[in-house]
């Protein structure tokens, strides 16, 4: 008897270490961006429950067990290995599926159901499966709005609700459907808005708040609302710089307000507003930079720090500041090369390397390097084709025709006007529908730039009209109007 009671006593000291394990030291670790030691941590988690099948796992040990199979999840997702996350949360939601048919009115296994949702569909949104990620998006929503009816006071539950509008927000903008994004993001806001006002305390409801004026920034500026879209996000700095302030070692907080930082440039890049836009990106530059230091293992910094230093280099190059571009735009190169080679199916990764080709492109082109622009656009070219081209993609098809333009306008620096027109026109197969479907400046600035290439002038002038109507002054087009003499107001 005393030796049962010994192992029954060892066991519910091992029980509070796993619930440790998988509960309180990852809430402590998490922020400060130790994922080698939750890695661990899971692991250790397994091995134990492993140990323990022989004996018949009750419903909160297969509930522990999922929460571990889910935090191995997680963290491999967040050191970029896809395919082994996706793994880890499958096997978890066979475990959390078989929970809820046993205790479907149970919030936790509920809630632990929704999360494995949320996590799989977040890898098929990375990878490109949209359909599949809208399926798991919407299950997630369902099973939050479940929560919500269950316990209408707890404030958790809005929270998932709130998440599960900014999840579908994304993949609707993913497929370029930007008011139906819209209206997600308002809802979202809507809702966080009032949580917000019910505990101003509560930083993690804080930074959520913030996700969501952060997208619809970006929906309101591709809607051809800049200064709503400048409003929202500027609104966002202002909560993150609060909650940053209050936890100042929340590394989670110090990357939500690096990205805030470069939206808030690009708006006034776009805005013509060169020195703010500069100080923003500066602001971005130095945080991303911190974080990966703290964790060079760390994929989504290593991500960051390249778009930053990319969309900085882009800035220095419309700005004719050539030298202080070119180690932005290598550097930003150099690090989504790796993180590629890393990952190669992460569609993300994918376009970066298409968008940071094209942006080196164009710094050889202003250097009157036509040659090597042209050899960088190849490669570009090359590597989307190799990959098997979806046309019914909105990003790719974005791609892979701006790819088609720089690279006649480098055949027709290095000499070559035949090859050029064929790229143009190439390009001109690709882009009209994108540039009826969007009012992204990015894109309608290179279709602009595109019609007057092929003499379709009039048509350019009604892009240009597009522009200067969503008050954009950006200096690449305001060069590309005065070199065409195309009068805009």
């Amino acid at each position: 008897r005393h030796e049962r009671l010994r192992a029954e006593q060892n066991r519910r000291q091992a029980e509070d270490l796993m619930g440790f394990m998988l509960g309180d030291l990852r809430d402590k670790l998490e922020p400060v961006g130790r994922l080698d030691v939750l890695d661990e941590v899971g692991a250790k988690a397994l091995e134990y429950y492993a140990a323990r099948r022989e004996e018949g796992l009750g419903n909160e040990e297969n509930f522990k067990l999922a929460k571990a199979m889910m935090q191995i999840g997680e963290v491999r997702l967040g050191q970029g290995d896809l395919e082994s996350a996706r793994q880890a949360f499958e096997e978890a939601l066979i475990t959390s599926e078989a929970l809820v048919k046993l205790a479907p009115e149970n919030p936790a296994y509920l809630a632990g159901l929704g999360a494995v949702h949320f996590w799989v569909g977040s890898i098929d949104f990375n990878q490109g499966r949209l359909d599949e990620a809208e399926t798991r998006f919407r299950k997630y929503l369902d099973i939050g709005r479940k929560l919500e009816r269950m316990e209408p006071d707890n404030a958790d539950w809005n929270r998932e609700v709130g998440y599960g509008y900014t999840n579908l927000a994304a993949l609707f903008e993913e497929r370029g459907e930007e008011e139906n994004a819209l209206e997600f993001i308002r809802d979202s806001i809507d809702l966080k808005r009032e949580m917000v006002a019910a505990d101003p305390g509560d930083s993690e409801l804080q930074s959520s708040l913030a996700n969501s004026l952060g997208w619809a920034a970006r929906m309101q500026d591709r809607s051809g609302r800049p200064r709503e879209a400048l409003a929202s996000v500027l609104e966002a700095e202002q909560v993150l710089n609060g909650i940053v302030a209050a936890d100042p070692a929340n590394t989670h907080y110090q990357e939500m307000l690096a990205i805030t930082l470069q939206i808030i440039a690009g708006h006034q890049t776009n805005l013509g507003r060169p020195d703010e836009a500069q100080r923003f990106y500066e602001a971005d530059l130095a945080i991303m930079t911190r974080l990966t230091a703290h964790d060079p293992d760390n994929a989504g910094w290593r991500g960051g720090l390249a778009t930053t230093r990319r969309s900085l280099g882009i800035h220095l190059l419309w700005e004719d500041r050539l030298q202080e571009a070119r180690p932005h735009l290598t550097a930003g190169l150099d690090l989504i090369l790796e993180l590629h080679s890393q990952d190669p199916g992460n569609t993300d990764y994918q376009r970066q390397l298409a968008y940071s080709r094209i942006a080196l492109a164009r710094l050889y082109l202003a250097e009157d390097d036509p040659a090597t622009a042209l050899a960088q656009l190849d490669v570009s070219l090359a590597e989307i084709e190799q990959r098997g081209t979806d046309l019914a993609d909105f990003v790719t098809r974005q791609y892979l025709g701006r790819t088609h333009l720089w690279r006649g306008c480098a055949q027709e620096a290095a000499g070559l006007p035949d090859r050029a027109r064929a790229s143009w026109r190439q390009a001109r197969a690709i882009l009209p529908p994108l540039a009826e479907e969007t009012r992204t400046p990015d894109l309608l600035v290179d279709w602009t730039r595109l019609m007057l290439l092929l003499d379709e002038r009039e048509t350019a002038e009604e892009s240009a009209a597009t522009l200067a109507g969503m008050d954009f002054a950006r200096r690449d087009f305001v060069d590309l109007c005065r070199d065409y003499e195309l009068a805009v107001e």
